[in-house]
């Protein structure tokens, strides 16, 4: 279910990407950081699950915005280095969670995933999980990559694995894993599939306005 490469580059690049995180070297965060603070601050969720949290920024940030915030991620040495941050945060994989695993302090009224659901299937599998774990408006945000990437980086417009997760950050990146890329008509698909609605989409653009740099869903369960 869950790819084993996926798991092991994340290990192999813990401290790279916390060194990333920390210095500031992904130019793309300058958008996306805060465009996904603005939108979790717009919703204003009594609380909300950071889930694929890393090294724990967003989880972090969002505690010292007065939102109740708490964080989860499959990968120890980031969840050590988040705990450093404080008691906000659980080692957890999504295969655990997919597979009935319970998910501390739940219930909540939000969950966000930045930029963590790379695959194909399990996407649409920890989408339906999470629904349980919801409680009052039952909110879930996903900011991920906008399907415009696949313009500007010359690949063809389908749903795809690619190749290279690292690509283009700076720093001692090894042993890359690979990314699942939908584009917005799989997106909406793998949406439906999981018993969820679109509420609303946003499109963080670059600094100089002439690209989108992601795109952010917010969603709830059907019916509810």
């Amino acid at each position: 279910m869950y790819h084993n490469d996926i798991i092991e580059s994340w290990k192999i690049n813990a401290s790279e990407w916390i060194s990333a995180i920390e210095e500031q070297t992904i130019e793309s965060r300058k958008v996306t950081n805060p465009a996904i603070l603005k939108t979790i601050e717009d919703l204003n969720p009594s609380n909300i699950l950071d889930l694929g949290c890393g090294e724990g920024w967003l989880t972090h940030k969002l505690n010292t915005l007065g939102i109740e915030a708490f964080g989860i991620d499959g990968t120890e040495q980031l969840i050590t280095k988040a705990k450093g941050r404080g008691n906000f945060y659980h080692l957890l994989s999504y295969e655990e969670i997919i597979e009935g695993a319970p998910i501390p302090n739940a219930p909540y009224e939000a969950i966000v995933f930045n930029f963590c659901l790379y695959l194909k299937e399990g996407t649409q599998q920890i989408l339906e999980a999470v629904k349980n774990y919801l409680k009052g408006r039952k909110l879930v945000v996903v900011q991920t990559l906008h399907p415009y990437t696949f313009i500007s980086s010359g690949v063809q417009y389908q749903n795809q694995w690619l190749d290279n997760s690292w690509k283009g950050l700076k720093g001692n990146f090894r042993s890359p894993h690979k990314w699942y890329y939908r584009t917005l008509g799989g997106w909406s698909e793998t949406i439906k599939s999981s018993g969820l609605s679109i509420l609303d989409i946003k499109e963080p653009t670059s600094s100089d306005g002439k690209s989108p740099v992601s795109i952010i869903f917010t969603l709830t369960p059907n019916n509810d």
